[in-house]
């Protein structure tokens, strides 16, 4: 018999996520922190609100959540992951969760540490630079415009509601951008965009064990919001990737 499933996180991705799981027959759970997202009102899952989705909140709630030992984390929510990979050993005896090394979540989770990686591992991303708060913001001049300006630590957007990212089509822009960020962030990304319509970008997640991508699916959006730098509005399966 199959364990039940905690699948953290009611957005889109949660909802897509409950609907596969039960539709395969396995009891179904959805942590959240509101009635109101997609996920709470589908009929695939069981609801459980939460205080929160990171930090002691989180933990709190999976100590007392009464489910039965084994079962299986699913984690949609990003904050959550850094908390769940920070404190895996601790929840290791009640869930199965299945992470990378926290070195690496830590990584995956901050865009100045993952642009350095994949720079040291021949990774192919934008041509960019990593600002600090002592580092020279004049030296985005060296980019091509127009830039795409992030936090690096995506907990910054989460927690201080710091900007998520800005479009900057010039260099004066670009630079009061980046100063007023480094006020509430330590670092931020400057990045050169990529030119093209919303429906010419691909992703691809997937799921590896024991070094192979076992299962993957490739999607194409259609439209983002906000349009040309904000999250999947609508998006399809890729069927030419």
């Amino acid at each position: 018999m199959n364990p039940p499933a905690l699948v953290i996180g009611g957005q889109l991705n949660g909802l897509s996520v409950c609907r596969s799981l039960t539709q395969a027959g396995i009891e179904t759970y959805l942590l959240d922190t509101r009635w109101h997202d997609p996920a709470s009102w589908s009929r695939y899952a069981i609801p459980i609100k939460a205080k929160a989705l990171h930090g002691s909140g989180l933990l709190t709630t999976l100590r007392t959540i009464g489910l039965p030992d084994g079962t299986v984390l699913i984690i949609t929510d990003e904050m959550a992951v850094y908390t769940i990979s920070e404190h895996r050993d601790e929840l290791a005896g009640r869930f199965r969760v299945h992470l990378p090394p926290h070195d690496i979540v830590l990584i995956l989770h901050d865009k100045a540490l993952f642009h350095n990686f994949a720079l040291a591992n021949g990774l192919p991303v934008p041509n960019a630079i990593v600002i600090g708060r002592d580092a020279e913001v004049s030296s985005i001049r060296d980019l091509r415009f127009p830039v795409i300006i992030k936090p690096a630590d995506k907990r910054d957007f989460h927690l201080k509601s710091v900007l998520r990212a800005v479009l900057a089509s010039n260099l004066q822009h670009a630079e009061i951008t980046s100063r007023k960020l480094l006020e509430t962030t330590p670092e931020v990304i400057v990045q050169e965009c990529i030119q093209g319509p919303d429906s010419n970008i691909y992703f691809c997640p997937f799921y590896r064990k024991n070094n192979t991508a076992t299962i993957n699916f490739v999607g194409r959006k259609l439209a983002s919001v906000p349009r040309g730098t904000g999250s999947t509005a609508l998006c399809v399966v890729s069927l030419s990737a």
